[in-house]
C-alpha cells in the first residue's frame, strides 16, 4: 500500500470444478491494509506470511477469529501459524524447503 490508504479489490471468477462437486465461486483479491479487512463471507483465507512481524499475526489472528467467515471455513497459512482461539488445527505440514509450516 502506498500510503494514500487506497483499496484495490479485484474479482476472478472460477469455473465450476466437476471433480470435486464444488460451485462455480470467486477469487477476490485485494490490495491493502490487512487490518482494516473484515474477511465477511470468506470461506477460504490464505495468507503467505512469510515476512509477517508477531505482531501482524496477533492483529490477523484477533481479525479472523472475530470475523463473519462462512460456516466450515478454512484459515491456511504459509511458515507462519496465527492464535485462532475458535478455530481447530486440522493439520500442519513442514516442508524442509519453506523452513516453516504450511
Amino acid at each position: 500500500n502506498d500510503n494514500n490508504n487506497s483499496t484495490t479489490k479485484e474479482n476472478i471468477p472460477f469455473q465450476e470444478l466437476d471433480d470435486f462437486g464444488a460451485t462455480a465461486s470467486c477469487v477476490e483479491y485485494i490490495c491493502g491494509d490487512l487490518g482494516d479487512e473484515t474477511f465477511e463471507g470468506a470461506s477460504v483465507v490464505y495468507s503467505n506470511a512469510v515476512v509477517f512481524d508477531s505482531q501482524l499475526c496477533s492483529t490477523l489472528g484477533r481479525i479472523l477469529d472475530d470475523a463473519k467467515l462462512q460456516p466450515n471455513a478454512f484459515v491456511v497459512t504459509a511458515t507462519k501459524q496465527f492464535s485462532l482461539p475458535s478455530f481447530e488445527l486440522v493439520d500442519t505440514l513442514q516442508l524442509p524447503s519453506n523452513g516453516g509450516q504450511l
